[in-house]
């Protein structure tokens, strides 16, 4: 499976065949289609997980090895969010 831009594809194939009879039917097609990856979801899920590391870090500070360990994890939740919004482009940082 791979992921398409609809948006670009309904303006493709308006722009490509914009006469035709079957252009509506292609549209609503391509409109009903499920949503495969929910790229906001996906964030959500992540920043949740980061958050609950920040707090777990400001809830053991007194332990030093188990705040490097948060603070670790919080930065790869962080690098992991970046790439996701990039949605894999070359603007991850």
């Amino acid at each position: 499976m791979r992921l398409i831009n609809a948006d670009k594809l309904m303006a493709t194939l308006l722009e490509e065949i914009p006469m035709a009879e079957n252009t509506n039917v292609f549209k609503e097609m391509i409109e009903n289609q499920p949503i495969a990856y929910d790229v906001d979801k996906v964030v959500e899920q992540l920043e949740t997980a980061r958050d609950g590391y920040s707090t777990a870090q400001l809830m053991t500070a007194t332990n030093d090895e188990l705040v490097k360990r948060f603070i670790a994890k919080e930065k790869a939740l962080k690098l992991a969010i970046n790439i996701v919004k990039a949605g894999g482009t070359d603007d991850v940082l």
